[in-house]
């Protein structure tokens, strides 16, 4: 995201590949960015901006830690990265995937309706929600295949109903095998 103006950011999932190279360059932006990390995040992907980051403790799977973070930061803009990683972990629950992906975007929504509903919330969706296929684009009707896929997918189907019911502001990234900076080296891409 370009901007003209410095904005107070939130970035879920900033110390993962995509999230490092976004904190990265909303912090060369002159942007105001906070990190939601857990504990035991590892920040090694954060550490040559860390000094001008804030890092705020919560996890999605807490609704009353998004609160206090959204309450505390009151960001105008939210980058919603943060999601398991079916790839990383087959053997991941089904239960882990719907709390992590769908549950916590529901988490984070209803602290941004209740705490910052002005701001401008931007998910990073997956490809996952289209199910296998040649020639994938936006206009394909969802129809995943894995539980990762319909956990993605449930999540953006919350986004798309705050959107219209609260009318918030949102925006939906669906990336199909993103690669760069900081990548797992156990990738397509690194291999």
């Amino acid at each position: 995201m370009s901007v003209s103006q410095q904005h107070r950011v939130l970035v879920t999932g900033g110390a993962g590949m995509v999230g490092a190279n976004l904190v990265h360059r909303l912090v060369k932006e002159g942007n105001e960015v906070a990190v939601l990390v857990r504990p035991a995040t590892n920040r090694l992907r954060l550490q040559a901006v860390e000094g001008r980051l804030q890092f705020v403790l919560g996890d999605l799977t807490d609704a009353a830690s998004l609160q206090a973070a959204v309450r505390h930061i009151q960001p105008q803009v939210v980058f919603h990265l943060a999601s398991t990683i079916w790839a990383k972990d087959p053997a991941l629950s089904a239960a882990a995937h719907l709390e992590a992906n769908a549950l916590g975007t529901l988490h984070l929504l209803e602290a941004l309706r209740s705490g910052a509903p002005e701001a401008r919330f931007i998910f990073t969706g997956s490809s996952s929600v289209y199910g296998p296929g040649a020639q994938l684009h936006e206009g394909l009707p969802l129809a995943p295949n894995t539980i990762y896929g319909a956990t993605k997918a449930a999540a953006s189907l919350l986004i798309q109903a705050y959107a219209r019911v609260h009318r918030m502001s949102t925006v939906e990234l669906r990336l199909f095998m993103p690669y760069g900076p900081w990548e797992d080296p156990n990738r397509l891409i690194p291999q």
